[in-house]
């Protein structure tokens, strides 16, 4: 996608899931204003403005997230920040597969938004929380060139506040630089800089009202399945710092590398390299995941199967 900056910015795209083919050029600043619109490729930056404009994506019209009653509590405002979604990096939609059968998903909602952009994906709903999996299918794709890096792995980290536009100021402040801007009538997000943050692709959104997620597509509780995302686990070479760096982002307080949110750890522990290396996930039968995962010939450590380089740390 391509961040217009510069003039003034309007939404003129209205998709589904329109944030994944981030823009990781060290842009000098934050950007205003609003987006979206789409590219094929990463596009070059000069000077903060980037006039690739491609192309629009209306057609799949808002969510309406309140169409249908809940199994989950309706709430206005949120109180507190949220792990909302976790999204894997793959070579083939094989992992998408691996993943919903291991823990018993619904159906994969499939953006196809991001299909001309470089990427294919595959949302699923568990609980009022996601897991996703994004596949390059362009060499130029930020995702491609992460798992260029490294292999499969995961890929970002998407927090939920219920205010955006301090946390907005706060990460401004804070010279975290935002290289993704949206604003549409049911949420609002931004992306940090990978290079500001470390390990993973941090996402900021703020969802109205609260309990809705159009990232997750149309209908998204109707294939919803019960569970929770109950944290991740980041390596790092330093913890201590990037957990304090991720929790002056978040607006929350860091303790002997562990970020603790309203309904998540995030745990930062030594490695070698940077990266989101595991999910922590409750289901309501860890052991039929976990005997699903041995019969698919996964490799299964005591709790833990390993999905896409990540390995899902059940309970």
């Amino acid at each position: 996608m391509v961040l217009v900056v510069g003039v003034p910015c309007m939404v003129v795209c209205m998709g589904q899931a329109m944030r994944m083919g981030m823009v990781v050029g060290a842009f000098g600043g934050a950007v205003g204003g609003g987006v979206i619109v789409h590219e094929a490729e990463v596009a070059r930056v000069s000077g903060g403005v980037n006039g690739r404009v491609i192309a629009l994506r209306p057609e799949l019209g808002l969510c309406s997230p309140d169409k249908h009653q809940s199994m989950y509590a309706r709430e206005d405002k949120m109180a507190g920040v949220r792990l909302r979604q976790l999204v894997i990096a793959a070579e083939t939609l094989d992992v998408a597969e691996a993943l919903a059968e291991v823990l018993g998903l619904g159906e994969g909602f499939p953006d196809p938004g991001v299909a001309e952009f470089g990427l294919v994906n595959r949302v699923y709903a568990i609980g009022d929380q996601f897991l996703e999996v994004v596949v390059p299918t362009a060499l130029t794709a930020p995702a491609g060139r992460f798992l260029a890096r490294g292999g499969e792995g995961g890929y970002m980290a998407i927090f939920q506040t219920d205010d955006l536009a301090a946390t907005r100021a706060r990460v401004d402040a804070l010279k975290i630089r935002r290289v993704w801007n949206a604003d549409l009538p049911d949420i609002s997000a931004s992306h940090l800089h990978p290079a500001d943050m470390g390990a993973a692709i941090v996402s900021l959104d703020e969802a109205r009202p609260a309990s809705s997620w159009r990232w997750g597509g149309p209908d998204w509780e109707k294939r919803s399945v019960p569970g929770k995302l109950t944290g991740a686990v980041i390596h790092t070479v330093e913890p201590q710092r990037m957990a304090a760096r991720w929790a002056e982002a978040l607006g929350v307080k860091a303790e002997a590398g562990r970020v603790a949110l309203r309904d998540a750890v995030l745990e930062f522990r030594q490695g070698a390299e940077e990266r989101m290396v595991a999910f922590q996930i409750g289901l309501p039968d860890k052991e039929a995941a976990l005997a699903r995962a041995k019969a698919r010939g996964l490799v299964v450590t005591g709790n833990e199967v390993r999905v896409g380089g990540v390995g899902l740390v059940l309970s």
